[in-house]
């Protein structure tokens, strides 16, 4: 079946996969652990976190997470980081990529 499409603020750090794909989230000082959970175990998943003040927390994102080059990136401390997730194994492993680093409006109309 299909997963629902949503923009979502999820509880604390938990990606609930079933409850959407855009998730955002305002990090907070100090240690921070994301989850991901209700991941679909027959198909290609993907979602993506925009991140607010992500340099703000020290980050544990599941050991599942694999990123470019092994290296966890490095958020800003006051502003949006975009980043992107995929899985084609119901979660066993995630790629991880920042889409858009510091991502901001720069004056037009949106």
């Amino acid at each position: 079946g299909a997963f629902a499409q949503n923009i979502t603020n999820p509880a604390a750090y938990a990606i609930d996969c079933g409850a959407g794909n855009y998730f955002y989230k305002t990090a907070t000082a100090g240690a921070q652990t994301f989850t991901f959970t209700n991941v679909p175990g027959s198909r290609f998943y993907a979602f993506v976190l925009e991140l607010t003040n992500g340099g703000l927390a020290t980050i544990t994102w599941p050991a599942a997470v694999r990123w470019p080059q092994g290296l966890v990136p490095t958020f800003q401390t006051a502003g949006v980081d975009v980043l992107t997730f995929v899985s084609d194994d119901g979660g066993t492993t995630w790629r991880g990529v920042v889409s858009m680093a510091d991502s901001k409006t720069t004056g037009g109309t949106p």
